[in-house]
């Protein structure tokens, strides 16, 4: 009986037939009451058994009826040990019996018996059916979407952990085994200097950076052992550094995804798949979030780069323009000084102002600017619309500032046939603009500084353009833009100052290969992601705000990326100390310095001193220097060109000292509060050699 095989549901040996006797086909257990596999070799304990259920489990049935609750495990478990005890007691050992004479025996009607473990005690009522396990629902099916990120999944992951997360894991736990190293060796030469209270205070950090996650302190605030203190500073710098380019890393994993997301959005969106479109949407968004965000591991769908489709771009429609009268130059001009503007004529061969209508030319003239500017005055009429400068043939710039205009009010400025150069700052418009901006025939450059409407998603349309300058400066930039504005081939100066650009996006600017005036400043660039651009060999006004006590490890870079930089823009996003600025004499054609920003002190101007081969210094933006700093640059002998706007630090007596500047051949005073007329008028005496501007 040994090798008998077990019943699958009770684990107790089956029962076998007698010897000789003829076996049945076999039938799903399930099926075969277990009285019937037993009939022939425990007849008797059987009937003893239902007897017993039927009198001992009686009680409980008509209870549970009453009540009409089923019975609980417990008490189902409980009554039948208790008739297998009974039935133990009458026959303790059931041996096999010879089959009776058949005769006539009343058939008991009894219920198919619950499978063990649980037996059911009450005859009358049906025990469950061993049922098989359903199958499993069908899934739905996937979407050609979801197929899609379901097949590049994996290609990517290992792309990320491969390029991105991997070598920051491997350099991160390189400093930690190095910074525990340190401790060891400096513990152990303490301890055997019999330095008992160092030799502890190394244990001691020790036990607390496997404590932090092998983490060192943000600061020193617990006041460790002095010769820690280094160690710590270092290894902090070290993991900023590190994290510093596994973000400029995920950054440009994320721009390439990205750029294949934001097109495929705007093609499903046309074609109303707006649940296929929020999908790739989301996606984008956790992948952001993920990296760049909190600088996780690579999410659980992601894009593969090398294995996405490539989706068709979706060029929208130009706007239609209607067809405007011949433009009225006087009537243009009316308009624009009656509002407040100023406009520009050619006056034979020198440009002329003018500000009021009655200072307007009698005969004909050609109108060559307009000026909107309303930053501090409104118009003192209202601007409904610019249809008044339509189909006018002179105008080569327009400056507007301060004016709800939206996109179609662009619209008559696309028949300006000699319109070069438009900015528009402070407007709402939005990317819809482009559309128009794209039917300007002669336009060259273009800036739409402040427009937060303006997301860039649309810049790709000027690739046809003859735009070569280009200001986004504080416009509302998303990441989707940066691979449009890559295929702006004939740009010559790009402007993203106080934009969402990073480093993962500065690798779109390396095929701009004639880009000659590139402006970061107040960004999130970093010196690590600048390497992206070192194709750029043509930069020669360069603006990026470095990082102060790093001035010239960092400016040496730039220096070795950009070597022809000979005009260099600080904003002062951070105070810097002297020495930063000193420190770009690394760049050996630099010959003009602007610096801007209530950052700029005295402190920092001095720094002016050490740049040898300097010709122009200027101060913008509410710089807080002081008479001080032009007494300083009094004594630079290289210095032919000094401008000052909008600093009240500067005095009259401030102009004076630079009078024996025997180099200086130009000086432009603006909106210097304390610098009076008279102040002016006693400088251009004593230095008539000078041109003065105020």
């Amino acid at each position: 009986m040994a090798n008998n095989p077990s019943d699958p549901r009770s684990g107790k040996p089956a029962p076998q037939p007698r010897p000789g006797a003829k076996v049945p086909h076999a039938r799903p257990v399930a099926a075969v009451p277990r009285a019937a596999q037993a009939r022939k070799s425990r007849a008797p304990l059987f009937i003893v058994l239902v007897i017993l259920l039927l009198a001992g489990g009686g009680a409980a049935y008509y209870y549970l009826r009453a009540k009409e609750e089923p019975l609980s495990k417990a008490e189902l478990y409980a009554l039948q040990k208790q008739a297998e005890a009974r039935a133990a007691a009458l026959n303790p050992t059931p041996t096999p019996t010879p089959a009776p004479t058949p005769a006539p025996t009343p058939k008991i009607a009894v219920a198919t018996p619950t499978p063990p473990p649980v037996a059911t005690p009450m005859p009358a009522t049906p025990a469950p059916v061993a049922m098989a396990t359903p199958a499993p629902a069908t899934p739905k099916p996937l979407s050609e979407i979801e197929k899609w990120l379901t097949q590049v999944e994996t290609t990517f992951q290992e792309s990320y952990a491969r390029e991105v997360q991997g070598p920051y894991d491997a350099a991160m736990g390189e400093l930690r085994r190095s910074y525990r190293a340190a401790l060891d060796q400096r513990g152990g030469a303490a301890g055997a200097a019999g330095k008992m209270e160092e030799s502890v205070a190394w244990r001691e950090e020790r036990q607390r950076f496997f404590d932090d996650g092998q983490k060192v302190p943000p600061d020193n605030s617990d006041n460790p052992l002095a010769a820690i203190q280094p160690l710590r500073a270092n290894f902090r710098a070290q993991s900023a550094k590190l994290e510093a380019e596994r973000l400029a890393r995920a950054r440009a994993h994320f721009a390439r995804i990205d750029a294949a997301l934001s097109p495929a959005i705007a093609q499903l969106t046309q074609k109303q798949r707006l649940e296929d479109a929020q999908l790739l949407k989301t996606k984008r968004d956790e992948i952001q979030k993920a990296w760049i965000g909190t600088g996780a591991a690579a999410p659980s769908a992601l894009l593969a780069d090398a294995n996405r489709p490539k989706a068709a771009t979706v060029v929208p429609p130009r706007p239609t323009i209607k067809k405007y009268p011949r433009g009225d130059d006087r009537k243009a001009a009316e308009w624009v000084l009656n509002a407040g503007g100023t406009i520009e004529i050619m006056e034979g061969a020198k440009p002329q102002s003018i500000s009021k209508v009655a200072d307007l030319p009698k005969g004909r003239f050609a109108i060559h600017s307009v000026r909107l500017n309303f930053a501090i005055n409104p118009p003192t009429q209202p601007i409904e619309n610019l249809e008044p400068l339509a189909g006018l043939d002179d105008i080569i710039t327009i400056e507007i500032n301060k004016l709800p205009l939206k996109d179609e009010h662009l619209a008559p400025l696309t028949t300006l046939s000699k319109l070069g150069r438009l900015s528009i700052e402070g407007t709402e418009i939005t990317d819809e603009a482009i559309g128009y901006v794209s039917l300007m025939p002669k336009l060259q450059a273009f800036r739409p500084q402040g427009s937060k409407g303006l997301t860039g998603r649309r810049l790709e349309e000027l690739a046809g353009t003859d735009v070569k300058e280009l200001s986004l400066q504080s416009c509302g930039l998303v990441p989707e833009a940066w691979p449009h504005l890559a295929k702006l081939k004939k740009l010559v100066r790009l402007n993203v100052r106080s934009t969402n650009v990073r480093d993962g996006d500065l690798q779109h600017l390396a095929n701009l290969g004639d880009l000659q005036q590139l402006y970061l400043n107040r960004t999130e660039t970093t010196a690590a992601g600048l390497q992206s651009l070192k194709a750029l060999r043509e930069v020669r006004d360069f603006g990026w705000d470095f990082t102060s006590g790093k001035a010239r490890e960092e400016l040496t870079e730039v220096a070795r990326l950009f070597p022809r930089v000979s005009t260099y823009f600080i904003d002062g996003a951070e105070e810097y100390a002297e020495a930063d600025i000193g420190a770009l004499d690394v760049f050996r054609e630099l010959r003009a310095v602007y610096l801007y920003g209530k950052a700029i002190d005295d402190k920092a101007a001095l720094g002016l001193g050490a740049i040898k081969g300097l010709k122009a210094a200027r101060f913008s933006s509410g710089t807080t220097i002081t008479d001080q700093t032009l007494g300083q640059l009094a004594g630079h002998k290289g210095i032919e060109e000094i401008t000052v706007t909008d600093a009240a630090g500067i005095t009259d007596a401030g102009l004076m000292k630079l009078q024996p500047m025997k180099g200086l051949r130009r000086l432009e005073v603006r909106t210097c509060a304390q610098v009076t007329p008279a102040g002016i008028a006693a400088f251009q005496k004593a230095r008539p050699d000078v041109t003065m501007t105020r």
